[in-house]
């Protein structure tokens, strides 16, 4: 059943200033006008419509010239627009400062993570390094022995036996082995060198595993010790030459710097030796 009312009129509406018109021809009108115009001006910045008659209200107080002159009206759009500039450029600040403060935070992220990540690499180098070791010590632990020789896999009964060994047959040669503190902890040294760290004892060449090593001393004579100045060092605190009954140091003033000793009674008796030669040659004269 059709339930449309015939006697109804047919109607236009101004969806913009929410009018409603009898004639499409009066709707094509309003399009033309100020007032649609100044609306449609509204709805772009999303304001409500305001009817005629407050369009046609404010419409003769803005033509009013006593109270809106050209001028002021100027003076208005100026003061406006240096507000807005003014706007603009503290939001153009307010910008760049949020971006300073979001690469710093940046920068700051990086840096902790930069950080972490040194000490994660440390951990991960030390914590590699110890298995290493532990694995070379596991691998030579029966070659670990004070009593075993340090460049074959022969082992004897006591410490003299196995130094006898390896200076008759492969040409090790303690130096000053009176002056040595502790003979156990020199061999137990040798053995993390060679054993453990796979390091030649003369060249300190790292190779990969015992047999290597052993074979580049046998093979280069490198089987003894470094003892020149540059490389004593790492021997120095097993030594102590202070214990002899022999030295005696009452008559000597030196000054130390580095491993060299610079005695000046020397100097002295240089001295001592140069006067009484001229003091000889002017009672000749």
């Amino acid at each position: 059943m059709d339930t449309t009312n015939p006697n109804k009129k047919e109607s236009f509406i101004c969806t913009t200033c929410l009018t409603e018109f009898e004639l499409n021809q009066d709707l094509l009108n309003h399009y033309k006008s100020e007032w649609h115009r100044f609306n449609l001006v509204r709805k772009s910045s999303s304001k409500k419509p305001v009817s005629l008659q407050q369009f046609e209200e404010d419409r003769k107080v803005l033509e009013q010239p006593t109270q809106f002159s050209r001028r002021k009206i100027r003076q208005l759009n100026k003061r406006e627009k240096k507000h807005r500039i003014k706007k603009k450029i503290q939001q153009h600040k307010q910008k760049i400062q949020s971006k300073k403060n979001q690469k710093q935070t940046l920068e700051q992220e990086n840096e902790k993570k930069s950080n972490l990540n040194e000490e994660d690499e440390a951990k991960a180098l030390q914590k590699k390094m110890d298995e290493k070791i532990e694995k070379k010590i596991q691998q030579n632990k029966k070659y670990l022995s004070l009593k075993n020789c340090l460049f074959c896999p022969k082992k004897f009964d006591s410490i003299q036996k196995v130094l006898k060994h390896m200076e008759e047959n492969h040409s090790l040669i303690i130096p000053d082995l009176d002056h040595v503190n502790d003979i156990e902890e020199l061999l137990l040294f040798f053995h993390e060198k060679i054993t453990i760290g796979n390091y030649c004892l003369f060249c300190n060449k790292e190779f990969k595993n015992l047999n290597s090593v052993r074979n580049h001393m046998k093979d280069l004579g490198h089987s003894k010790m470094n003892i020149n100045l540059a490389n004593f060092g790492e021997y120095k605190k097993f030594y102590d030459y202070y214990d002899s009954d022999d030295y005696d140091d009452s008559d000597y003033d030196y000054e130390e710097d580095d491993d060299y000793y610079y005695y000046e009674n020397d100097n002295e008796n240089d001295n001592e030796n140069e006067n009484e030669n001229d003091n000889e040659n002017d009672s000749s004269n």
